[in-house]
């Protein structure tokens, strides 16, 4: 008994729990069903983040949804720390490295499941699991497995989708992963992704029956609004500006100006695998755009409200600002520090330093158009 699902992903920003929702979602919309006629031209979103992605309507789809969700949970709004401790932002989500960076926290399932209008049916039983797969997969519908933290390793991700069970034996959905090494920066091709085993579950979260929907958009803007205080509140950018401080700005005796050669190398690489919570902005702004709204869905029919178009306009400059910090952030990575002299080090710096307060003032924009528009959404305005 299995589904007939193919659906490509790439996982420049992981295969988590969202991802997972995401594509279980759009498939219970009617998107990747290989047995299915294809879903309408229109809709869906491609950032281009991939070379090797076919682009097909049902990957737009799938793109299109994950934006959307990745942003309303507040993940897709996340700054992470400079020394790399998890901010309350992170720990909400579940994007730790307890958790592999599975961002499946009670918080997100909860909210995912009831801002999408389908009860969570979920099982921790493992005697259960067998059934509740087989009786998901009968009703048209994937499942979403929590894989057990000591099986990640072999199955690579905390979450998984299960799309079919004979005995005991597992299959995951027909697709091809394209993943993405963070080291190189590159893309590493499409590779098969392991099915668990039942063993290797420990819990079972399945789609009830579509219903009333418990979450909206405004809540949505909310868990926004909440990461970007936790940014705050815990100084997210302020690590990175003291890392590559000195020559006047930022002093301190652990400044850029004072490091040696192969701290200074250690820094420039740490910047650049913070890139992760900058290129987030893609999928942020891409949830606000209307070319990416899912014909007849409710979710992208209440996020082009006409009373919020223009808000949604005004984070474009934003975007463009933080994007660009992302380019910026890998290039101190690509200097020899071994022979860099002091004057290629003052440029450094002082470009970085540019760069994230020109990221935070993106930021302070971004949180006064949702600011507004949840005082929109709520009739204050």
């Amino acid at each position: 008994m299995e589904l007939p699902f193919r659906v490509s992903y790439n996982r420049l920003e992981g295969l988590n729990f969202i991802q997972r929702f995401a594509t279980a979602y759009s498939y219970i919309q009617g998107c990747g069903n290989r047995d299915a006629p294809p879903p309408p031209e229109t809709g869906g979103w491609c950032v281009g983040c991939n070379p090797d992605c076919p682009k097909a309507r049902c990957d737009r789809w799938r793109c299109a949804y994950f934006f959307l969700f990745n942003t309303m949970t507040g993940n897709g709004a996340i700054r992470c720390r400079f020394d790399g401790a998890p901010t309350g932002a992170q720990l909400l989500v579940g994007d730790t490295p307890e958790e592999a960076g599975g961002c499946g926290s009670d918080f997100v399932a909860g909210f995912l499941f009831g801002y999408a209008g389908y009860p969570l049916l979920m099982s921790s039983d493992p005697s259960r699991f067998a059934e509740e797969i087989a009786a998901s997969v009968r009703e048209g519908k994937p499942a979403i497995a929590r894989i057990r933290r000591e099986a990640v390793g072999r199955v690579g991700s905390r979450f998984h989708l299960i799309n079919g069970i004979d005995g005991e034996r597992l299959s995951c959905p027909e697709f091809l992963l394209r993943d993405f090494d963070w080291d190189a920066m590159a893309p590493t091709g499409p590779r098969p992704e392991p099915a668990p085993e039942l063993r290797e579950i420990e819990a079972i979260y399945r789609f009830g029956d579509r219903g009333a929907r418990s979450y909206a958009l405004v809540d949505g803007l909310y868990n926004i609004r909440n990461a970007m205080d936790w940014n705050l509140r815990e100084d997210a950018f302020g690590g990175a500006l003291r890392a590559f401080g000195g020559w006047g700005r930022y002093d301190s005796d652990e400044s850029f100006e004072r490091a040696d050669p192969a701290e200074r190398s250690r820094r420039a690489k740490r910047l650049q695998r913070t890139v992760m919570y900058v290129y987030n902005i893609c999928s942020f702004a891409a949830a606000f755009t209307a070319e990416a709204a899912i014909p007849g869905d409710p979710l992208f029919g209440e996020l082009n409200d006409p009373r919020l178009s223009e808000s949604w306009l005004r984070l474009g400059p934003s975007h463009d600002t933080i994007l660009e910090g992302g380019h910026r952030f890998q290039g101190p990575a690509n200097v020899d520090w071994a022979t860099a002299d002091g004057a290629k080090a003052a440029e450094v710096s002082a470009g970085i330093l540019d760069t994230i307060e020109g990221m935070i003032g993106a930021d302070a924009d971004t949180r006064k158009v949702i600011d507004e528009a949840i005082a929109i959404l709520s009739g204050n305005q």
